[in-house]
């Protein structure tokens, strides 16, 4: 998967980011959130009237320090049926001055940049990280609201992907976001009418780190995190438990889903919608109906769907939506994903001689085992040549490692060689190649 990355403030170490859920003492913060009608048009700059009307909350808190912070930092939140929405401003007396280095989404660097960050305390046992730097590149994570994370919760945390999104507008004297969060990816079904508890953070390269609620460890400290009022959040449509659902690694070819996911409703249909796209960051595409509707059993809706994938080594987005018959979204799963090449093919050596006798090509096949058999074609070079001295065709059966051999006897010369290879296989859109060169001497 691609997350292996570290959500995680480090102020000052990892660890002291997971305190013991307490009471905090001393009066904590409450944000109030608002309903609106209106339609939201996403694009950074908080121009609808619907913003007029709703309290806003100040950043009055430097981590370390007992000042208030040197730049004004405030932040409204607003939702409709569907969507939590936060809208953040940002005052910045050097907006050229701005850090926004991060090139990915999910690089740990988008925290490290000039960035805001959202942090989301529910009442269903989980705890959300929305995070988007000064020019919009996005990070989030999910973990358990629990004292003493487990290493493999840690890591489940890290996996998590969210479809939410996230836009950013800078001007002359300020820079701005706008986040719209589905409630369909924060897990409603599981959920009580407990509180939900907040923080919203803002790092400022030149000058540190301020927060809304007094925390004390870091902008993941929960237990002095502040109250969100105001929500109306029916759960009663809510029916599907993803939050131990995970979609499998992707590779290059033809990969199967097949998803079982628990239902609290017995009948009624459902509708699978799904969006692959090369990630870039913005707006979310448009998800598409596949297949044909589904109908739970025994407890359990089962998904199950085909999904070729190419453009390996890219940064890539898939993301599966479930809707009632009302159109409703009843949960959403997101994977972003760099799958790995097909094939990978790395000599031993980059001298060989004709005591040798043979050349042993190393190869690894990374497509998806729906995709297999593939057909491999390994042709032996003369640099500068342009007819291959030995060719050598493979049928490759299975994902996985194997090793094929060329004899090393039929060079005719001392001199630099290349190994040019081409990887076919069901489902791909072209073929995949690449080449590799070594020295051989011919010793008398």
């Amino acid at each position: 998967m691609l997350k292996s990355k570290i959500r995680w403030r480090l102020l000052p170490l990892l660890l002291s980011c997971i305190p013991a859920i307490g009471a905090a003492q001393g009066s904590l913060p409450i944000a109030k959130a608002v309903q609106i009608s209106e339609k939201v048009i996403l694009d950074g700059r908080m121009q609808e009237a619907f913003w007029e009307q709703i309290p806003e909350q100040r950043l009055l808190h430097i981590l370390g320090r007992r000042t208030s912070p040197l730049q004004d930092t405030s932040f409204k939140i607003a939702f409709t049926n569907e969507f939590l929405l936060v809208g953040i401003r940002c005052a910045e007396q050097e907006m050229d001055k701005l850090s926004a280095r991060a090139e990915q989404r999910d690089a740990s660097q988008v925290c490290s940049d000039d960035s805001v960050e959202f942090l989301l305390r529910t009442d269903n046992g989980f705890y959300y990280q929305f995070a988007v730097n000064a020019a919009g590149m996005m990070y989030d994570g999910r973990r358990p609201d629990t004292e003493g994370l487990t290493g493999a919760q840690m890591r489940d945390g890290l996996l998590w992907d969210g479809a939410w999104e996230a836009m950013v507008h800078r001007d002359r004297d300020h820079w701005s976001a706008e986040l719209r969060i589905p409630f369909a990816i924060l897990d409603p079904s599981i959920g009580g009418a407990g509180t939900w508890r907040m923080n919203l953070g803002r790092t400022e390269s030149r000058l540190g780190y301020s927060s809304w609620a007094p925390v004390e460890k870091g902008f993941h400290d929960l237990p002095r995190y502040g109250e969100l009022q105001g929500l109306q959040l029916d759960r009663n449509p809510y029916c599907l438990d993803l939050s131990q659902i995970r979609m499998p690694e992707f590779c290059v070819g033809s990969n199967h889903i097949s998803l079982s996911i628990p239902c609290k409703v017995a009948d009624g249909q459902f509708q699978l919608r799904h969006s692959l796209r090369i990630w870039q960051p913005g707006l979310l595409p448009e998800r598409h109906p596949i297949g044909s509707l589904l109908t739970p059993e025994n407890g359990q809706l089962t998904v199950k769907m085909d999904l070729n994938i190419s453009h390996p080594e890219t940064l890539q987005e898939c993301i599966l939506e479930i809707c009632d018959m009302d159109g409703r979204s009843q949960g959403i799963l997101t994977q972003l994903f760099w799958p790995p090449p097909p094939l990978k093919i790395s000599l031993p050596w980059s001298f060989f001689s004709s005591a040798d006798r043979t050349l042993a090509v190393p190869c690894q096949l990374q497509i998806s085992p729906n995709s297999t058999p593939a057909a491999l074609e390994l042709q032996l070079y003369r640099k500068g040549w342009t007819l291959p001295i030995l060719e050598k065709h493979v049928r490759l059966q299975k994902t996985g490692a194997s090793v094929h051999t060329l004899p090393l006897q039929k060079l005719p010369e001392t001199g630099e060689y290349q190994l040019h290879w081409k990887l076919e296989f069901p489902g791909a859109d072209k073929p995949s190649q690449g080449t590799e060169s070594f020295f051989f001497t011919r010793i008398p």
